[in-house]
């Protein structure tokens, strides 16, 4: 079974012509004819170099030995009439991507610029130590969770598979969570006790968090759910109150640091929480009148006022916005098929960008209405079509990584990243 639902090149020959399009398309039209003929015959070469490679690999331990560093296992699996124009198409976009007049296309990375050294953190929003190692309550809250009081303006989706969830308990006012927890073998139940059934969903161990992010969007946000399907408990007195989701890893402090002072400021100042029931039309009043702002108050000083998209991810240099190229590099050194996620998500057009700005860890908020704008199908076309589903950790999951604020967001110059379908 392919790994991907969509078409590949059919020969070397076919991924030749569309990648040397491809170079061609967003090769700078200030440079001259030769310029273009060095880089395009310079990433040709390298591609070939990787095909012979892939060929040789087949009688020669020291070839299969460099190629697995190159390629995933669900890629290597692939038969070669497949492989090799797939293999020649990522080799030529990542060598064309070190010629200099596509490298100096990439845009400078977003620094996230942290508060002054004096700056006195919250303490109640802490994340909670975590369980040593080995110990009973590795993987799993001490204590049972409780469901945050409503209502709620902001969402966390939470991908787990064993990580400690008692920082969940640490979420501001304002804030309600929903884990999708990956299945998994013993001593770890899948089903943690700890955790509310209704505020729980099992997925298959499969596909990275980018396969959890869009088994949620594709079963409870989309554009053929109902309004209210996010929301828990559905009484009157919550509904139309979520208007944000965030997404993030069962450990979003590997990649922020400071994860919980950013969904805090994701909350309008003066957001209530409360324990009794309101007269339906004093609460659609009070909705009408505390329409969301999105006023960023985390550590994101350049945050818009109103996103569609907002980064929550920090690299090791504390940038929030990375770029890489369309195989993953510089930051995965193995060749992944973007080209080829791509084009399953939003076909031929646009042309798939010579940098992809994405956040790191998968972590990141977007309006309710950015994930409701697209149909279920798209949702189950990206969470069965594009690899996720060949492994628990599969090279396709790098893909999604970079792909989330395409998905969400029109591309720069008034391009769409695809339809809406």
């Amino acid at each position: 079974m392919l790994p991907f639902s969509t078409s590949f090149p059919a020969s070397i020959d076919e991924a030749r012509a569309s990648c040397t399009a491809w170079l061609r398309h967003h090769f700078p039209s200030s440079s001259p004819a030769s310029s273009f003929t060095s880089a395009a015959a310079a990433a040709a070469a390298e591609a070939s170099r990787w095909t012979s490679l892939a060929l040789v690999s087949l009688l020669s331990p020291a070839a299969a030995e460099q190629l697995a560093l190159a390629l995933a296992p669900e890629l290597r699996a692939l038969e070669h009439t497949i492989l090799l124009p797939l293999l020649y198409e990522m080799a030529f976009m990542r060598a064309a991507c070190k010629q200099l007049p596509l490298l100096n296309m990439k845009p400078p990375e977003t620094v996230y610029h942290r508060p002054a050294a004096n700056d006195q953190t919250d303490q109640n929003v802490q994340p909670a130590a975590p369980a040593a190692a080995g110990s009973p309550t590795a993987g799993f809250p001490a204590a049972a969770l409780r469901v945050p009081r409503g209502p709620w303006k902001v969402l966390v989706v939470v991908a787990r598979y064993d990580e400690d969830l008692s920082w969940l308990q640490s979420l501001p006012d304002g804030a309600g969570f929903h884990v999708m927890q990956k299945d998994s073998p013993p001593p770890h139940a899948s089903l943690s006790p700890q955790c509310p059934r209704a505020c729980l969903t099992l997925v298959p161990n499969v596909g990275r968090e980018s396969h959890s992010y869009l088994s949620f969007l594709a079963e409870r946000c989309n554009a053929d759910t109902s309004p209210h399907a996010v929301e828990w408990p559905q009484d009157k007195r919550r509904r139309r109150a979520v208007d944000t989701l965030v997404f993030a890893q069962g450990n979003p402090f590997d990649h922020n640091p400071r994860f919980l002072e950013d969904v805090r400021g994701l909350i309008p100042a003066g957001w209530q929480v409360e324990d009794g029931e309101e007269a339906e039309d004093d609460v659609e009043a009070k909705e009408a009148a505390e329409e969301p702002q999105h006023e960023w108050r985390g550590g994101a000083d350049d945050a818009p006022p109103r996103f569609t998209f907002l980064p929550l991810g920090q690299w090791h240099g504390g940038e929030r916005i990375l770029y890489s190229d369309p195989t993953g590099a510089p930051h995965q050194p193995r060749l992944v098929p973007l080209a080829r996620v791509w084009a399953q998500l939003f076909g031929a057009a646009p042309p798939l960008p010579p940098w992809l700005g994405f956040t790191p860890g998968g972590c990141f908020a977007i309006p309710l209405r950015a994930a409701r704008a697209r149909r279920r199908a798209f949702y189950e076309r990206a969470r069965r079509g594009c690899g996720l589903e060949a492994a628990a950790d599969p090279i396709a999951g790098h893909a999604f990584e970079r792909l989330w604020r395409y998905i969400f967001v029109p591309m720069e110059g008034g391009e769409e990243g695809g339809d809406g379908a």
